[in-house]
């Protein structure tokens, strides 16, 4: 039987910086279009999350900075493929049934902990600065 891949961390990552892309900014409607960019299906998912966020943040947050609304759009989007992720490891736990394989019990415990620990604790951390920004805002 052949090991499932597992969910990583970096499973969001594009091949943009081999192609010497880092530090360009794409516009939206090229990050749109996988095939123009060439970015993972994922990226693309995230992109448009956040793409769909900044402008129900502008204007819930009209006086707040381009970069803590992008901010808070990239830490909210974040958080949403955790929740994603977490769907997907859920699943494979369902499908074990009643007779576990303690090696792929494992696994799914070293991506629960990446996935929780790790990567939502990341978006939480600066996200409490931002919904701060935020509610003071509305004071």
């Amino acid at each position: 039987m052949r090991p499932r891949s597992r969910i990583t961390k970096n499973q969001l990552a594009t091949n943009d910086a081999s192609r010497g892309s880092v530090g360009k900014r794409a516009s939206s409607a090229k990050l749109a279009t996988r095939e123009r960019q060439k970015i993972s299906a994922a990226a693309a998912e995230i992109f448009s999350v956040q793409e769909r966020l900044r402008p129900v943040l502008r204007r819930a947050w009209p006086n707040g900075s381009d970069k803590d609304i992008s901010w808070l759009a990239a830490d909210l989007a974040g958080l949403w493929k955790v929740s994603r992720i977490h769907f997907l490891i859920t699943n494979r736990l369902f499908k074990m049934g009643n007779h576990p394989d303690h090696d792929a019990l494992r696994r799914i415990l070293i991506d629960l902990k990446i996935n929780w620990i790790e990567d939502a604790m990341s978006h939480i951390r600066t996200l409490k600065g931002e919904v701060r920004r935020f509610s003071n805002s509305m004071e």
